[in-house]
């Protein structure tokens, strides 16, 4: 009995090794959101790394072990932000591409350069608004274990991606709000009379 059991887990294990070489050797996540906002309200709200942790979901709410720092310019290529935390762990995040207020392009490095990716975000207006994308990918390492691990990626990441872009929506939405909601000067409020 014990013989059997062992000769259909190996054989299990060779399936599952056999069926990794046909997995993807990449993994892509992407979600999109509709800001009712320009692409100019919400572009800078992303181009600008140190305004990055007002709506990203990765906070020191969620590690309050984590430091964070900033390096080079404040928004546009060349923005730097990395963090090192004990769920966090240790990572950079550089903006690479900036086109306002259509797209923007990072590269991340995690783990000592253990996980790499390339991500970004892509602003299209729309009848509503604009339609806000945020997409990441990656190469995964040739063994088996991180083929299948690969195949998760997108609930893993995609569910910090959606908590971020509603974060990113509020955020701009309030902010288009309460510009609005600022009184007009009228055209003789600002006038005086000379002596």
């Amino acid at each position: 009995m014990t013989k059997k059991i062992l000769m259909s887990l190996a054989v299990i294990v060779v399936i599952l090794i056999g069926a990794s070489f046909f997995l993807p050797s990449k993994w892509h996540v992407r979600r999109s959101i509709v800001i009712a906002a320009a692409p100019e309200a919400i572009f800078p709200w992303v181009d600008n790394i140190r305004r990055w942790p007002d709506w990203t979901p990765w906070t020191e709410d969620l590690d309050p072990t984590m430091k964070r720092t900033f390096e080079g310019p404040e928004a546009g290529i060349g923005a730097k932000q990395s963090w090192q935390g004990t769920k966090m762990g240790n990572g950079t995040l550089t903006i690479i591409e900036s086109s306002p207020p259509e797209k923007i392009v990072y590269d991340l490095n995690m783990d000592n350069g253990k996980f790499m990716a390339k991500g970004g975000f892509t602003f299209k207006p729309t009848t509503d608004g604009t339609e806000v994308t945020w997409f990441d990918s990656g190469e995964l390492p040739g063994d088996p274990v991180s083929k299948y691990f690969g195949l998760m990626m997108d609930s893993m990441i995609g569910s910090d991606f959606e908590k971020g872009l509603q974060k990113l929506k509020l955020k701009a939405e309030v902010t288009v709000a309460n510009q609005q909601a600022q009184p007009t000067p009228t055209a003789g409020a600002s006038a005086k009379t000379t002596p």
